[in-house]
């Protein structure tokens, strides 16, 4: 399932309502984000950067009791927001059995860390896999990540899967196909 965490007390009920009907439908768990969008579009300064990180946080640990009480797991995924070492101290401060990682295979590459380091660090909290593969090719101001059929990117497979097996043997994957045309990674900004 994928769910919307709550931004407010308020929205506790509505959150509450969705992960029921998840769980109703055979859901058990749940990919959610942190932040909106990708952190190097989204936000200007550090500081904007570094509030959508502190609201992200409450959001979770509202989310974490309701989670708790209906014994249903949230899966934090790494969505172009945060270095590897912000998303386990994330982990480190919610502390739960209930919240873990949705484990994008690529996505921290956009921030400039090797998939392969993002996997092994993720791996023991994986509460479920986004595979895919990818290719890239040089832009004026970085670098375009395009997504490709398994196999016909760049990405170690193989290696990624025998990693998060072995942390978790009976993580599922699934396959994260996108139509879209290449995004950049405009690394070599001032912004980024």
């Amino acid at each position: 399932a994928m769910l919307g965490l709550p931004q407010s007390d308020a929205e506790l009920d509505r959150f509450e309502k969705q992960m029921i009907a998840a769980k109703t439908a055979g859901a058990t768990v749940a990919r959610v984000t942190m932040l909106p969008g990708r952190r190097y579009e989204q936000f200007k300064t550090r500081e904007d950067y570094e509030r959508a990180c502190e609201q992200g946080l409450k959001s979770l640990r509202l989310a974490e009791p309701v989670a708790a009480r209906h014994k249903f797991r949230l899966a934090v995924e790494n969505h172009k927001d945060h270095l590897i070492v912000e998303k386990l101290d994330v982990l480190k401060q919610i502390s739960s059995e209930y919240v873990g990682l949705c484990v994008d295979v690529i996505n921290n590459f956009a921030l400039l860390e090797d998939p392969l380091e993002s996997v092994r660090a993720f791996a023991p909290y994986a509460m479920t896999v986004h595979i895919k593969d990818q290719d890239i090719r040089e832009s004026e101001d970085g670098f375009w990540l395009s997504d490709e059929a398994l196999g016909e990117g760049f990405l170690d497979l193989p290696a990624i899967v025998k990693i998060l097996r072995q942390a978790k043997p009976d993580v599922r994957f699934n396959l994260e196909t996108i139509t879209r045309d290449p995004i950049n990674i405009p690394e070599r900004t001032e912004q980024y």
